[in-house]
């Protein structure tokens, strides 16, 4: 089992596209967006076609993967640790929970 940072690592290990003619964080920022929508498409057409969800939710879990990995080499090239960034989403959360704001809107509530 790999810890967040280590599979981070490996994620960089993996990357080719560094001499794109783009900045890297933004190359990986629109591969995590694009990616984000294949994840929202194959639940959309799960229930537009009445699909297999056994099958759909093997799909999702594939373009999750790519998440992860657009996810992870965003937060490298901004110079954070995939670790860093899951501890201050955590924190976050549990903060708004704590304080009865999870269901609201804007950025420091």
């Amino acid at each position: 089992m790999m810890t967040f940072d280590e599979y981070q690592v490996w994620a960089g290990s993996r990357s080719k596209y560094e001499d794109i003619g783009l900045p890297c964080e933004v190359f990986t920022a629109l591969g995590l967006n694009e990616e984000s929508g294949e994840v929202a498409g194959k639940i959309k057409k799960y229930y537009r076609d009445h699909l297999d969800r056994e099958m759909v939710k093997n799909h999702v879990c594939l373009e999750l993967g790519d998440v992860l990995w657009y996810l992870s080499e965003t937060a490298r090239h901004w110079g954070l640790k995939l670790s860093d960034v899951v501890n201050s989403n955590f924190d976050k959360i549990n903060s708004r929970h704590a304080r009865g704001v999870i269901h609201g809107s804007g950025d420091n509530r």
